[in-house]
């Protein structure tokens, strides 16, 4: 199988949405007094999202790499980028924690699917 040689714009582009993934996942534990503040709920509870992000991105990573690894990796990522913005559009607009928890699992898929873009 011939390696193919990336240009500099392409390791940009991936450069730049592996770092806007990895700032999400962690931009969280920042905000959390103002995430609790809205969603009505203890900061404490608010910082379960970061922990549910964590412990599904850890079991699901290998999974969905697993699960899609013949997959074109065009299709993954383009998916994988509307499935966020989705995701990103939910939790902004959750009327509450429980909701906001679910759209979160919406935001990680797309996360595995970057992942397992990478990985293969």
């Amino acid at each position: 199988m011939p390696t193919k040689n990336l240009r500099l714009l392409d390791l940009l582009i991936l450069a730049t949405g592996t770092f806007t993934l990895g700032v999400d996942g962690l931009v969280l534990s920042g905000l959390l007094p103002q995430v609790a503040a809205d969603l009505d709920v203890s900061v404490s509870t608010a910082g379960q999202l970061t922990t549910l992000f964590a412990v599904f991105y850890a079991v699901g990573s290998p999974l969905i790499a697993a699960l899609t690894g013949n997959w074109d990796r065009r299709v993954l990522l383009g998916t994988g980028m509307a499935v966020f913005i989705v995701g990103m559009v939910l939790q902004a607009a959750g009327p509450s924690f429980a909701v906001v928890a679910v759209d979160l699992r919406s935001h990680e898929l797309q996360v595995w699917r970057s992942a397992a873009a990478g990985s293969w």
